[in-house]
This record gives C-alpha cells, sequence and structure tokens, in this order.
C-alpha cells in the first residue's frame, strides 16, 4: 500500500512538472529555476517516504518485544563432564616434579663435567 502510494504521489508530482513545463517561458533563469525546483520536490518527496517507512520499522520493532527468545532453559547436567580438574592438576604437578628432576640432574652432571676439564683440579 506504501508503494501505490508512492507511486500515486509521484504520477501527481510529475503530471504538475509537466504543466508548468509547458506553461514556462523559453528563458535561462526559469528553466533553470523549474529544474531546481524539480529536483528539490523529488528529494523532498524521498525524504518523506523514507521518513514513513523509518517510522514504522520502528513501531513494528517496538511490538516484537525482545528479539532473543529462549528456546529451551538451561538444567543441572546429570553427571559431570571429563575431565576431571584433579587428574590434570596432579599429572601438572608430576609432570613439573619430573621436569625439575631432569633439570637438576643435568646440571649436577654439567658441572662435574666442567669440573673435570678445568686444569686446577
Amino acid at each position: 500500500p506504501e508503494v501505490r502510494q508512492a507511486q500515486t504521489t509521484l504520477a501527481a508530482l510529475r503530471g504538475q512538472l509537466a504543466r508548468l513545463e509547458q506553461q514556462s517561458t523559453d528563458k535561462d533563469g526559469d528553466n533553470n529555476y523549474i529544474s531546481i525546483y524539480r529536483e528539490f520536490k523529488y528529494q523532498e518527496m524521498l525524504f518523506e517516504l523514507m521518513a514513513r517507512q523509518y517510522e514504522a520499522a520502528r513501531v513494528d520493532e517496538s511490538r516484537e518485544g525482545a528479539m532473543i527468545q529462549v528456546v529451551d532453559a538451561a538444567q543441572v547436567p546429570e553427571k559431570k563432564s571429563r575431565p576431571r580438574r584433579g587428574f590434570i592438576a596432579l599429572g601438572a604437578a608430576v609432570s613439573a616434579a619430573l621436569l625439575l628432576l631432569i633439570w637438576l640432574r643435568t646440571r649436577l652432571w654439567w658441572q662435574r663435567a666442567n669440573l673435570s676439564r678445568s686444569p686446577g683440579a
């Protein structure tokens, strides 16, 4: 309906434009004024149409309410998920202890190797 109304309004404005162009004289100032006036009316009509559509969209949006709807409510799970945090923490602690032990053994071996190579020992 809005498009049809806009088309009828546009047709009426085009009819007025045709009448004005027929009545106008051949002066450059009048033709320039008419073309500028025509562009002004065209832009004004576009603005009015867009403003109406914008207001209609705002009204429709306010009627709809929230855009997000809860489809399925969250529930507490029956069984805990894996992997368990305790095993992860224990594994990390054991890994860290092994790495520390390897680092200490390597450091001790390196120090002994350096002492045996030194000429003063």
